[in-house]
């Protein structure tokens, strides 16, 4: 796995936690 494929996920993950717990 590329480092950037695996920033690009990591980011993603932490975007939707983020946002699952703004409307949470």
């Amino acid at each position: 796995m590329s480092l950037m494929a695996l920033s690009d996920i990591f980011s993603v993950l932490l975007t939707r936690y983020f946002i699952g717990h703004d409307v949470m």
